[in-house]
């Protein structure tokens, strides 16, 4: 190989090329150049409406599967929680899924009430979750912790993220 040719398996980076960072070039190895730029509380409040609204249609299909198939669940070695049946239960999921589904809706609007009813509204559905733990704990475990990021995503930067 003489002096001007190129190795064909390094191929130059188009975007530090086009950048005219360092690295463009001929170099084997990207390395980001530049300041990190960290998340910003926009980026923590789309975050938490796409974790809400996944959250809030897992409630919708729990809720679902309890109204129209009790038999699915089957009681667990302890007691319930609570002392209501499934179909109420299922009732229950429905409507808390239904809200928090409009909760990460008016997040992804950057709507100012939509922070404050995802966090109350998450950190209820995190202790409904409970509830289905001794018949879904894989669901139930899901959820839950879906909840909690969201509560985190929603709390790490209050005053700018409200809109």
């Amino acid at each position: 190989m003489t002096g001007t040719e190129r190795d064909p398996a390094v191929v130059p980076d188009p975007y530090l090329t086009e950048q005219g960072l360092p690295g463009g070039g001929s170099s084997p190895v990207w390395a980001p150049t530049g300041e990190r730029r960290e998340p910003t509380a926009s980026n923590w409040a789309t975050f938490a409406g796409v974790v809400l609204l996944i959250a809030g249609v897992g409630h919708v299909l729990i809720g679902l599967v309890a109204l129209f198939d009790a038999s699915n669940f089957v009681a667990g070695e302890s007691d319930p929680p609570l002392r209501i049946g499934y179909s109420a239960w299922g009732w229950i999921q429905l409507v808390l899924g239904a809200v928090l589904i409009a909760a990460g809706s008016a997040l992804l609007a950057g709507k100012a009430w939509g922070r404050v009813v995802a966090i109350v509204f998450a950190a209820v559905s995190a202790i409904g979750a409970l509830g289905f733990l001794p018949t879904a704990p894989v669901w139930g475990a899901i959820l839950i912790a879906l909840n909690v990021v969201i509560v985190y995503a929603l709390t790490v930067h209050p005053a700018e993220s409200s809109g």
